[in-house]
């Protein structure tokens, strides 16, 4: 049996022949061809079996007649030039493998130079940087050198200045020597002189001391009666103010009716026959706004009252004063009481002359107001009484308004209690008294008073936050007054 190459009888049967230009470039390839031939069917085996491949359609195709052996013979001719052929292109491929290789080659050596190229790139840059570097040293090694110069030069000045203070100190010390020799001459001339002077002074001291002596002798010998004279005086004068301090204090208090200041118009006092108000000396023929001394129905003891003779007809007792702001009227219970102040200044009568003065007879009140730019205003009761100590001073009687100020004392302080800043009646957890630092008829609601004529003296106009405080009467818009004049009369006399 003959085997062939499945190639070979392709390559024969279809002619097929391949020149080196149709090779298409690869990789090397060996390309073998093999005809094993095999003595199994004898001699014409192989032939009959090409025969066969050949011509499978005629298997009556007879061998070695003539048509036969020129088959054959034509086909042999065709695979000798087709193996030529193949042996060529075998050829060709072979070179183009070589040629493949060497272009391998020849990209690894080129891979290689790139590489290098990387490498040297790498280099350049680092050699670039070495050059930044070596230009910043240099730089660095000018300024290195500027700054020598310039130490160089500093030096050189620090020479020229330490000789330049060498020889000014050395002039200085020479100066200084000169100055220290002076200040000798001068320490032995101020020693001389002082001495001089001190003797000098000495005697002077002594002559000036005997002159004094003899002349305080004669001047006090002269002036002991002078001062004998002035400390009788003096002590004439302390017991003065001590009686006038008491009689002061004691007038405030209603102890002593005649104890005052000015002088005063005086009934009788052996007749002890005083006038109760000062509507009834007005009717005595006394027309004159003064002090004076009265004693109420109810009252044990006679005190001493400011009347005003001319206002609306005259006759009024002064109850408060107020118009310069000198007397504190923040003042605790017992000096409302009693009253306090100065009858010719501010003063408060006291709630207990006031008591005395209205609780047992009808009597009128007049409130006269004058604000900050000395307008005056007024507001005029027809009744006023008070109750005693015990109702706690009680506003109990408060009769008809007439006035041009507005009422803010009727319609809202009647039956109210007097508060100090000691004693609280007004039934407020507030505590006017305290909350608008004065002393009223002041009442258990939020804002306490429509009046407070007894509160702290401020000229200013007050700001909102301080409405409750000063001298003010809330009908004309709270204004703070600047004077204020409560005044009573009995209605029936």
């Amino acid at each position: 049996m003959i085997s062939f190459v499945i190639l070979l009888l392709i390559c024969v049967k279809c002619g097929v022949s391949l020149s080196p230009a149709e090779v298409p470039a690869a990789n090397p390839v060996n390309v073998k061809f093999t005809v094993d031939f095999t003595a199994e069917g004898g001699a014409n085996s192989w032939k009959n079996d090409v025969a066969k491949f050949l011509y499978p359609e005629n298997e009556a195709f007879v061998l070695g007649t003539p048509k036969y052996n020129e088959k054959v013979s034509t086909m042999s001719s065709s695979v000798v030039d087709k193996l030529n052929s193949l042996q060529e292109y075998e050829n060709t491929l072979k070179n183009v493998s070589d040629k493949l290789n060497s272009l391998q080659e020849y990209e690894n050596s080129l891979k290689n130079v790139s590489d290098k190229l990387n490498s040297l790139q790498e280099y350049e840059n680092t050699l670039k940087n070495v050059s930044d570097k070596l230009n910043s040293l240099q730089e660095y090694e000018n300024s290195l050198k500027n700054v020598s110069d310039k130490l160089n030069s500093l030096q050189e000045y620090e020479n020229t200045l330490k000789n330049t203070l060498v020889n000014s100190l050395k002039e200085y010390e020479n100066t200084l020597k000169n100055v220290s020799d002076k200040l000798n001459s001068l320490q032995e001339y101020e020693n001389t002189l002082k001495n001089t002077l001190v003797n000098s002074l000495k005697e002077y001291e002594n002559t000036l001391k005997n002159t004094l002596v003899n002349s305080l002798q004669e001047y006090e010998n002269t002036l002991k009666p002078v001062f004998d004279k002035l400390n009788s005086l003096q002590e004439h004068e302390n017991t003065l103010k001590n009686l006038l301090n008491q009689c002061k204090y004691l007038v405030g208090k209603s102890q002593i009716p005649l104890c005052r200041l000015n002088p005063v118009q005086i009934f009788s006092e052996a007749e002890h026959a005083y006038p109760t108000s000062c509507k009834e000396i007005l009717k005595s023929g006394k027309n004159k706004s003064d002090v004076y001394i009265i004693k109420s129905k109810t009252s044990t003891k006679p005190f001493a009252v400011l009347c005003d003779m001319e206002t609306k007809g005259g006759g009024w007792t002064h109850i408060q004063k107020r118009f310069d702001g000198s007397q504190d009227f923040y003042l605790p219970w017992r000096d409302y009481k009693f009253g306090f102040g100065d009858l010719m200044g501010e003063f408060w009568i006291g709630l207990e002359n006031i008591h005395h003065m209205t609780a047992f007879e009808t009597s009128e009140l007049l409130v006269e107001l004058t604000d900050t730019d000395k307008n005056n205003y007024y507001a005029q009761y027809t009744s006023f009484s008070i109750g005693n100590e015990k109702d706690g001073y009680v506003l109990d009687n408060i009769g008809q308004y007439s006035g041009n100020a507005g009422d803010s004392l009727l319609q809202y302080h009647l039956n109210s209690k007097f508060s100090t800043l000691d004693v609280d009646l007004d039934g407020n957890d507030k505590k006017c008294a305290q909350l608008s630092e004065g002393a009223w008829w002041y009442k258990a609601t939020d804002d306490c008073h429509w009046s407070n004529l007894n509160g702290k003296f401020m000229t200013l106009e007050l700001p909102d936050a301080y409405l409750d405080h000063g001298l003010n009467w809330d009908s004309k818009s709270r204004a703070n007054f600047a004077g204020s004049r409560m005044k009573i009369r009995p209605v029936g006399e």
